[in-house]
């Protein structure tokens, strides 16, 4: 029987879509390097923000350095502006907090960022980890972090739902051995997730109570 849930955070659970794409911009013309259009982050966005850095700066990998840590500093500052949860996401959490699931996050955010946004935006939900990207550890959808995680909280894959909106969250919870929900709502589109053959799509919050409920 499953009794956790494993979320991804950007896309997933908070729209933060806005607040990335306007510090990376920043960062980019600040050394003279083009901006992009929002939409296009979701894109660029999914595996850390060092694969972001590198997506958004091209073929000038010789700003790296420069442009990756200009972006880190003004997010911090940046990442509460217009950042928020999805509509019904939080109801969907307390639904599933109440019949007893055990709820995860792990994100390829930087940690400090992870554990910031999550404390400020869902306060009211009683996360039992939240783990962001760390130090020597590689990003999802490498399933090492995820492992670290889930052993220290006594979690067998087979008890794990993963639910998340990119194709590298569901090569993950492949990764990780997890029964896997793909949601539609946050930055790649049904198509682009459906390469990676989820085991259940979820088109609004309220889908998934109802998924996880009927099928565990």
């Amino acid at each position: 029987m499953k009794n956790a849930i494993l979320f991804d955070l950007d896309g997933t659970l908070l729209n933060t879509l806005t607040d990335i794409s306007e510090s990376m911009n920043h960062a980019l013309k600040t050394y003279g390097l083009p901006a992009h259009e929002e939409e296009k982050y979701k894109l660029l966005t999914g595996d850390g923000a060092v694969n972001l850095t590198k997506r958004s700066i091209g073929d000038r990998q010789d700003m790296l350095e420069q442009v990756y840590r200009l972006y880190r500093e003004t997010y911090e500052q940046n990442s509460r502006v217009h950042t928020a949860p999805y509509p019904g996401i939080v109801s969907a959490l307390k639904a599933l907090h109440e019949k007893g699931y055990k709820l995860l996050v792990l994100s390829n955010k930087d940690d400090t960022d992870a554990k910031e946004v999550v404390k400020y935006y869902l306060p009211e939900i009683p996360f039992t980890n939240v783990q962001g990207k760390i130090e020597n550890m590689p990003v999802k959808p490498d399933p090492a972090l995820a492992f670290k995680m889930l052993g220290e909280l006594g979690i067998a894959p087979e008890e794990l739902w993963y639910v998340g909106d990119t194709a590298t969250d569901m090569r993950c919870a492949r990764n990780i051995g997890a029964a896997s929900i793909a949601v539609t709502w946050g930055f790649q589109t049904r198509d682009m997730l459906a390469e990676e053959s989820p085991n259940y799509f979820a088109d609004k919050p309220e889908d998934l109570p109802e998924i996880i409920l009927s099928n565990n």
